[in-house]
């Protein structure tokens, strides 16, 4: 494998096996239906607490800095990462600056 492994070819996406216990079909989906709605949860929070005159008052150079940073480094973390907390902090980082940019 190389040094320089970038996103697209992360561990994650070419895994074959794991080393830990499997979780249920049942447990899988609830999770992953736990995860959708905790992703709906803070857009609609966003969008109902968050002025648009006050997102359209940042220097957009600032916005868009700040924006693609926690994407990427968001990206970073759900990609390099095996814990299921970081992964989840890295999904944050990418869908909440979304839902900001979507109000």
């Amino acid at each position: 494998m190389s040094e320089s492994k970038g996103l697209l070819e992360s561990d994650v996406f070419n895994r074959t096996f794991t080393s830990g216990e499997e979780v249920g079909l049942r447990t899988y989906n609830t999770i992953i239906g736990l995860v959708l709605c905790w992703g709906f949860l803070v857009n609609t929070i966003l969008v109902k607490s968050i002025d648009p005159v006050s997102i359209q008052s940042i220097n957009p150079w600032i916005f868009f800095l700040g924006y693609f940073g926690s994407c990427f480094l968001g990206a970073y973390l759900f990609n390099t990462s095996d814990k299921p907390a970081v992964s989840f902090l890295g999904y944050n980082l990418v869908v909440v600056p979304f839902g900001l940019i979507l109000n």
